[in-house]
């Protein structure tokens, strides 16, 4: 049996450092435990960065559907709404945004049930057209 007692700290590093420049960064993931630590190490760093770079996806609105029963048919609260006050601002618009698009304010006491305005419905629901209008109002 080898006796590695004459190897130094400093050498089994700068050969450890060789074997590591060897191999591609994904490779290095697949050894056992190594993907769980790295995935810790940088948890916070990646959840920012995405969020930075996918903020409706990050922040996805709570959006109500009223069927067309007004002219402000989607009611739309973004998940960073502001409060002001004792209000709560939120959108409310027609189909696309052509005929209706404007904020308003209410009580956040009027938020704990909001079916009178309609269904909940996702982003994904929605027209293409409705859906961007709402990404560019809210974002």
């Amino acid at each position: 049996m080898a006796d590695y007692t004459l190897l130094t700290d400093d050498e089994f590093d700068n050969r450890l450092a060789e074997k590591l420049d060897e191999m591609p960064g994904c490779a290095i993931l697949t050894i056992d435990g190594v993907y769980e630590h790295i995935k810790e190490h940088f948890n916070n760093e990646v959840l920012e960065e995405w969020e930075q770079d996918n903020p409706v996806l990050a922040y996805l609105p709570l959006i109500f559907d009223n069927g067309g029963e007004t002219c402000d048919r989607y009611t739309v609260f973004p998940q960073h709404a502001e409060f002001e006050g004792n209000r709560i601002h939120y959108l409310g618009c027609s189909e696309g945004g052509r005929a209706f698009s404007q904020w308003g304010e209410m009580s956040p006491t009027t938020t704990e049930n909001l079916a009178y305005l309609g269904r909940r419905v996702t982003l994904v629901e929605l027209d293409t057209e409705t859906r961007n209008h709402i990404i560019r109002r809210v974002t």
